[in-house]
């Protein structure tokens, strides 16, 4: 439910990201507002003229022809570098030699809308086919994203990963999280906050109670207020309320994308960050720095996975020796 509390769900959440050095850099319900407005400005009556799955990859892309460009929706639930962007189809580069499998029989659709569902990391592609209507659902949940087919009345026709449901079961979203979307938050909705949360720094409240605020967007948030300390006046609390608003509105108008390193992470965002001294990577959108963003993380693990086997031959051949030596 939108606007809603959940203290003890919510404080389990933030326990996982804790210890999850994936979960924090992940694309935000902030992030799919943007990409959900990208996907409405470009591809709504667009045709989708081919469909790829890699299923070794964990990825899939969709591609779609309009009057004026060739696009990619690309689909990304790799555990080390997870990510849902809206590119160019000559950016996407396949170098797997896996064979790609067709997605949900989707050649010859048109699309006639987009939607996000709440203010999730969850949204919905309408299509049609002929005189058949259907709805692909995408879960943008980082390594655990799923893809679904929807008929008219949201029964489950297909599924992209390989999960059990009956046929004619109606489509349930996952339980989404709690909190409040940022462009909700009224100066009585933040005292309420800082009450029932007194002796908590702001930083942490905010990040616990605004949806799509990580702990980098909330820095900024506070970095921007100029740093208050409790209590706040009421001057202060319209501050952050109308900073809060601020800094979501950028990702409904997002243009360009800015790619961070953040505490050796990747982190992209619709615009520079003040909180921030060094200067970030541009791109010409947000879809194109998580695009990049994907493919950089992936390539770190997999350098670091063939520096660690390395490690491990070169240990085992020097207690070799050692036995010898003895």
């Amino acid at each position: 439910m939108r606007g809603v509390f959940c203290k003890k769900e919510h404080n389990s959440q933030l326990e996982i990201r804790a210890f999850s050095p994936y979960i924090l850099h992940m694309q935000t319900a902030l992030h799919i507002l943007a990409l959900v407005e990208e996907l409405r400005r470009n591809i709504v009556g667009t045709t989708i003229v081919a469909t790829e799955f890699y299923k070794k990859e964990r990825s899939a892309y969709l591609f779609f022809k309009g009057s004026k460009s060739r696009l990619a929706l690309g689909f990304i639930y790799h555990p080390h570098g997870s990510g849902v962007f809206l590119v160019p189809a000559s950016k996407v580069k396949i170098t797997t030699r896996e064979k790609p499998w067709p997605v949900f029989n989707l050649r010859d659709t048109v699309i006639t809308d987009v939607e996000q569902m709440g203010f999730d990391r969850i949204f919905h592609i309408s299509i049609q086919q002929q005189d058949s209507h259907a709805t692909i659902v995408f879960e943008a949940l980082g390594q655990h994203g799923n893809m679904w087919l929807l008929d008219k009345d949201n029964y489950i026709t297909a599924t992209l990963r390989k999960r059990d449901f009956k046929s004619g079961q109606v489509y349930t979203p996952p339980q989404p999280p709690c909190g409040i979307p940022p462009y909700e938050l009224t100066q009585e909705t933040l005292q309420r906050l800082l009450e029932e949360n007194e002796g908590t720094p702001l930083v942490r409240i905010l990040e616990k109670n605004l949806l799509g605020f990580n702990f980098t967007l909330t820095r900024e948030l506070i970095y921007r207020v100029g740093n208050p300390s409790a209590p706040l006046t009421a001057e202060q609390r319209e501050d952050i309320v109308n900073t809060a608003h601020t800094l979501a509105a950028r990702f409904r108008i997002a243009e360009t994308g800015y790619l961070y390193h953040i505490k050796d992470k990747l982190e992209v965002y619709p615009m520079k960050l003040t909180c921030i001294d060094e200067q970030p990577e541009k791109f010409k959108s947000l879809s194109l720095a998580v695009q990049y963003m994907c493919s950089v993380r992936q390539d770190q693990v997999e350098q670091e996975s063939e520096q660690k086997k390395i490690r491990q031959a070169v240990n085992r051949a020097v207690k070799r020796l050692e036995k010898r030596l003895q």
